[in-house]
């Protein structure tokens, strides 16, 4: 295979290094870092634009570190351990900003990134995968296990049961998943598809500041369509502030433990198919009087054309995105019916890895 020298300038989407050989051609490298110069090879007949294979550090960035994992070679988890930390916030900025960039979508107002005050020892819930006595987690892209003994990025009580577990595995393979409760305790479920929590955030610190984030944009005379809701972790932070909310997910799981959260009064969760006909299926009351939409969606985004979910009515558009890149195509459809990014910040709901999280708001544009 053909061989190149790299210098490594940037992140990727997915986190790979990003990178010119002395033709300008483009290379993408895995565990590469910006500041890196390395060797790499890639396919024949490959064009400008290369997935490459690193061969060799010739000379590292002056941002890494040791890698606070024996495991960080191996394991799929954690992409940026062995990064500075504030080297891994200018990055993820950069990827959003490098997102709406492409689409020509410019925010009126950028907040600095918030960045985490746990590093480590941040993540409240794990799903593992065991085999033949094993436990731990997948190689990258594959699902060859890798046997973890710890986990550096998760709560020292989840870290606990995997070293209680480990000699006391079921038969054959399977997953497991271990959570810690609000009262202290470790809730475990074993071979579940949705497991006990369905989709909930990882990171309790950064999420607190999410919600507090998601509030400040409420207002008391605010009738609030919630879409993609979950289990109402972001409902929660609001429901004492507005006048009315309604919740919608596809997920009946997901709507079960809204409803355990709280929905009575003022809210009301319902479980259904977020699409393009969803606004002619709620309240018609309602929606003729909505003046917030919150949008969460998963990490493939909405889907279709954004605007299809919002009320003439309509004021303001709060947007968490954890895809730099779909919440820029919906900013870009947002944009062109008249809607402008008013402000924008990420959170680092993640550290040490490449996953972003954002929070959007957006207005109607007056000059549209």
């Amino acid at each position: 295979m053909p061989e190149a020298i790299v210098e490594i300038t940037k992140v990727g989407a997915k986190g790979q290094g990003v990178g010119e050989d002395t033709e300008k051609n483009v290379f993408f490298v895995e565990r590469a870092l910006p500041g890196d110069r390395v060797r790499v090879e890639f396919e024949e007949g490959a064009r400008r634009y290369r997935d490459a294979r690193l061969l060799e550090l010739v000379s590292p960035s002056p941002q890494r570190r040791d890698a606070a994992c024996d495991h960080f070679l191996e394991c799929g988890g954690c992409d940026w351990l062995n990064w500075e930390y504030a080297a891994q916030l200018e990055a993820k900025d950069s990827v959003v900003t490098h997102a709406l960039g492409r689409l020509n979508v410019v925010p009126r107002g950028r907040l600095p990134i918030q960045a985490a005050q746990n590093q480590l020892g941040y993540r409240t819930r794990v799903q593992l995968r065991f085999d033949d006595g094993k436990i731990g987690f997948y190689r990258r892209q594959s699902h060859d296990l890798v046997d973890v003994k710890s986990c550096p990025v998760a709560v020292p009580a989840v870290n606990r049961f995997i070293a209680e577990v480990r000699n006391d595995l079921p038969v054959g393979r399977g997953k497991v998943e271990a959570g810690l409760w609000p009262d202290g305790s470790i809730r475990i479920d074993w071979n579940k598809e949705h497991a006990f929590s369905g989709f909930t955030q990882v990171n309790e610190e950064q999420n607190e500041f999410l919600r507090e984030r998601v509030a400040s944009y409420c207002r008391k005379e605010d009738r609030v369509l919630e879409l993609f809701c979950g289990d109402g972790n972001l409902t929660a932070s609001f429901r004492g502030i507005v006048t009315e909310t309604i919740g919608v997910d596809g997920s009946s799981h997901a709507i079960e433990r809204a409803n355990a959260r709280g929905g009575e009064g003022t809210v009301s969760f319902f479980r259904d198919l977020v699409d393009r006909n969803l606004l002619r299926r709620l309240p018609t009351e309602f929606v003729d009087q909505c003046s917030l939409v919150i949008l969460d969606p998963p990490r493939q985004g909405v889907g279709f054309e954004v605007t299809q979910l919002v009320p003439k009515s309509v004021k303001r558009i709060v947007y968490v995105s954890c895809a730099p890149q779909q919440l820029a195509r919906d900013a870009a459809i947002l944009a062109a019916a008249g809607w402008a990014l008013v402000e924008i910040q990420c959170i680092d709901m993640f550290p040490q890895t490449r996953h972003i999280e954002s929070l959007a708001v957006f207005e109607r544009s007056l000059v549209h």
